[in-house]
């Protein structure tokens, strides 16, 4: 490690998949030492580009492990890998012990805000950052009268939940109160637009308001019916993009490594759809594809350098595991192939962060073995009906 290295303390809670290779990402280059603060067993333990592994046993247990670790003030930045981390964290954000190392200035409502679809959606509206035409409804008499208004089809959203749980195409009034009715204790929804423009991702490193660097990229194959996580990323390089991430730094004046999701409008204006403020995309890791180097910007942004520069690549899509795993197992990489061609020159995989061979087959083999066993269940029910 070099010695001018940052030391950048990476969160992990319940993150598993793309998002462990962030202490490659960050570490490859020398410009971090990355240490992990992880539940005991993480598999992140297994990774070589980890120097020191600080584990809790409850997730009650993270907070207090963590103002440990940071009393020793080695560390110029911490990193939230997931939402669960990252909410934990805000909840205590008027502690004085982390105002150095929060994603937002500490009096910021987006500490509490970025935490709920609804309120986020309400604060971009007052604060001019673009987003799809919305209703807010908190009872189910609420929302059919917002469903009538909007009309059908519509995406629904919970003021709560990740990875697309809370997320769904809308087609009829009986899939919507089934939707509802799936999470009774949801206290506020909202009625979205239905947009059939292309969506994507922004991966961004920002500081006080500053951008320092941007890698965008349409989720161009993804799993859970297209909300979840992207298994295969196209890149794009637009100045309407490179707007809204200026805008997004600027309003938001979020810190550190991050990122959101858009959609675009019938005029191809990207529209702001979902935060990861506070944590990463799970795609950022890919971004040195893109010739846009994570590590380096985050360490310009703590230095107080100037913004980096991203390079020319010849590379255009990326297949991302172990996410494409699933479409092995659910029959979709036809889809797959036909969006991003593995013969074509530019076209890549990405499997593991390098030399992180022993983390990839220690979270694939599982995760392959656990598919396989759903795949034949499933066909000796229809062969023997048991």
């Amino acid at each position: 490690m070099g010695t001018d290295a940052h030391k950048l303390l990476l969160i992990y809670n319940k993150a598993y998949g793309s998002l462990t290779a962030y202490p490659w990402m960050f570490a490859h280059n020398a410009h971090f030492v990355v240490d992990v603060l992880a539940p005991r067993g993480h598999i992140i333990q297994s990774s070589r580009w980890v120097r020191r592994v600080f584990d809790f046993n409850e997730e009650e247990d993270l907070f207090a492990s963590l103002v440990d670790l940071l009393a020793s003030g080695e560390y110029a930045a911490i990193h939230c890998i997931d939402e669960s981390s990252r909410n934990l964290i805000l909840e205590h954000n008027e502690d004085v012990r982390l105002r150095s190392y929060l994603p937002f200035p500490f009096d910021s409502p987006l500490n509490t805000v970025c935490c709920d679809k609804v309120s986020f959606h309400q604060w971009c509206q007052t604060e001019g950052v673009p987003v799809p035409k919305s209703v807010i409804a908190q009872t189910i008499e609420g929302l059919k009268r917002s469903a009538a208004d909007m009309g059908y089809p519509f995406i629904l959203k919970g003021a709560f939940g990740s990875r697309g749980t809370t997320v769904w195409l809308i087609e009829s009034e009986l899939q919507l109160v089934s939707a509802s009715e799936s999470f009774p204790e949801m206290p506020a929804w909202l009625v979205q637009e239905y947009l059939p423009g292309k969506a994507g991702t922004s991966s961004i490193v920002c500081r006080e308001g500053v951008l320092y660097t941007a890698c965008h990229s349409y989720k161009t194959v993804t799993l859970d019916g297209g909300f979840g996580t992207s298994a295969v990323k196209t890149f794009v390089s637009s100045e309407e993009l490179d707007q809204l991430a200026h805008l997004v730094a600027e309003r938001t004046r979020v810190n550190g490594a991050t990122g959101y999701d858009w959609i675009l409008d019938s005029a191809g204006r990207p529209l702001l759809i979902d935060p990861h403020f506070g944590r990463g995309p799970s795609s950022m890791m890919i971004s040195h594809l893109d010739g846009v180097m994570i590590d380096a910007a985050l360490a310009a942004s703590l230095s107080g350098a100037d913004p980096i520069e991203s390079h020319c690549s010849k590379i255009k899509h990326v297949w991302i595991f172990p996410q494409c795993l699933s479409l092995i197992f659910e029959g979709r990489v036809r889809e797959a192939w036909q969006a991003a061609n593995l013969f074509k020159k530019d076209v890549a995989v990405f499997l593991c962060g390098h030399g992180e061979w022993r983390l990839f087959f220690k979270q694939v083999v599982p995760l392959a073995f656990g598919k396989f066993r759903v795949l034949l269940g499933g066909l000796r029910r229809r062969c023997f009906g048991d």
